[in-house]
């Protein structure tokens, strides 16, 4: 069913260690920002677009036996699940060196007009070289800091638009972000534990 103007549409960015490593996932949210009309088909290989024109800051300086996998789009809205495709070009990152252990990651910080309201986006696949005591290099963080740039602002996709928000699952409410932030040190993810 074609979107609504306001849907919230929910994405997970699957990537692993090694092709069958350790998988990791990025989920973000997304909101129709125009008047909807997006069919199924069209989102779907839409956010591919989308994810690639965002990751493409990052891949060059993410290993290459970082690997994009696949990802998923549900509209949370109509309670609708639309697919999973593998990324449309994108295989793996593109700096030839080892990459840190599989939790190393940088944490990108969306930030919004509301106080302590933020989005976090795990940028991992970072090279050793690019780490020195824990502090990630400056072409790294330039490259995340882009990221968060190019999450910034309308994306379209015929007949409307996509925007990255911060949403809040617990409230069903969203706010847009204004800038992006980065802590410098690298972050450790922890496991999840499943329901």
């Amino acid at each position: 069913m074609p979107t609504n103007g306001g849907d919230i549409i929910r994405v997970v960015a699957g990537f692993a260690y090694r092709p069958g490593g350790t998988p990791q996932s990025n989920v973000i949210h997304l909101v129709d920002a125009g008047a909807g009309g997006i069919t199924d088909a069209n989102l779907l290989i839409g956010v591919g677009t989308f994810l690639e024109v965002v990751y493409t800051t990052v891949q060059a300086v993410q290993s290459t036996t970082y690997q994009y996998t696949t990802y998923s789009v549900a509209n949370i809205t109509q309670g609708t699940i639309i697919g999973t495709l593998p990324w449309p070009t994108f295989t793996a990152g593109l700096a030839a060196a080892a990459v840190d252990a599989a939790q190393v990651v940088g944490l990108l910080r969306m930030v919004t007009a509301r106080t302590r309201v933020q989005g976090r986006v795990n940028v991992g696949g970072i090279p050793e070289t690019n780490i020195a005591d824990s502090i990630l290099s400056v072409g790294v963080q330039a490259a995340i800091l882009a990221m968060g740039t190019a999450l910034i602002g309308p994306f379209i996709i015929a007949p409307s638009a996509i925007e990255y928000i911060v949403f809040n699952t617990t409230l069903l409410t969203f706010n847009l972000p204004v800038s992006a932030a980065l802590g410098v040190a690298v972050r450790t993810l922890g496991r999840r534990k499943e329901p």
